[in-house]
């Protein structure tokens, strides 16, 4: 029994192997990540989630700059559909600082007045820009504000627009198509309305701006509507223009080069 017991000095010795034996802690993983010059950052940052990508911006000032790189952003796309409350409070905050995106796609119905004050003034400028809008006269609007908003911008090059319209709004509705159809610097245009919206009565013809639409998809949308696209961008349909003449009396209507 005796010889099973360990003197004081033999414990001693002990405890410091013990102690030996553990590892050195290394720098913490906040500090490695920090420690990266910034293009190493931004390629570990770019498989970040967007909600993640937000939220560390509250590490500390060199993440919240980093993260608010366009780099970050511009193949991100965001679907703000008001009924998905998974991503209710990321809307605001996607709209309030990020810089880019590839796509935005924005509902406009229901309870949406916080998000047509976002979408009108945001500086997040979008290549791709798709909107749902119901028949309300004030999210008409909303939705008209947010695609001048992003024409100003400079990136919109895709335009998705499906409204819903009915004669008690039709005014609404044909000032929102004439902001899309007057649009400018776009690549592709996708119109679909629900309900028919004609040419407002004594409007005068539409102005010219430069031709730059190469693919067009117009469901319902009264002819005239259709006459101003042709008139601002037929140049770059010269080689199909005959091909697709006998469409235009038809509700869908596409053209593509």
């Amino acid at each position: 029994m005796e010889s099973l017991r360990k003197s004081p000095k033999a414990a001693a010795d002990g405890q410091t192997m013990a102690k030996e034996e553990v590892p050195s802690q290394g720098p913490n993983e906040e500090t490695s990540l920090l420690s990266l010059p910034d293009d190493d950052l931004l390629s570990v940052l770019e498989y970040l989630s967007t909600p993640d990508l937000l939220s560390c911006r509250a590490v500390c000032h060199r993440l919240r700059d980093v993260a608010l790189r366009s780099e970050l952003w511009r193949r991100r796309s965001m679907d703000f559909e008001q009924r998905d409350v998974s991503t209710a409070s990321l809307r605001p905050a996607v709209l309030r600082v990020a810089p880019c995106a590839s796509r935005l796609y924005m509902w406009f119905d229901g309870d949406s007045d916080a998000l047509g004050t976002l979408a009108a003034t945001t500086r997040c400028a979008a290549a791709e820009l798709i909107l749902d809008v119901d028949n309300d006269p004030s999210r008409q609007v909303a939705a008209k504000l947010a695609i001048r908003n992003q024409a100003a911008l400079g990136m919109l090059r895709t335009l998705d627009v499906r409204v819903v319209a009915h004669k008690s709004n039709d005014g609404h509705a044909a000032d929102l198509l004439a902001e899309v159809f007057s649009t400018q610097g776009l690549t592709r245009l996708v119109v679909w309305v629900v309900g028919m919206v004609q040419w407002p009565v004594g409007a005068g013809p539409a102005p010219l701006i430069p031709a730059s639409i190469k693919e067009v998809d117009l469901s319902n949308v009264d002819p005239r509507f259709v006459h101003r696209v042709l008139r601002s961008h037929a140049a770059l349909w010269v080689r199909i223009r005959k091909t697709f003449a006998k469409c235009l009396p038809w509700k869908r209507f596409e053209l593509s080069m």
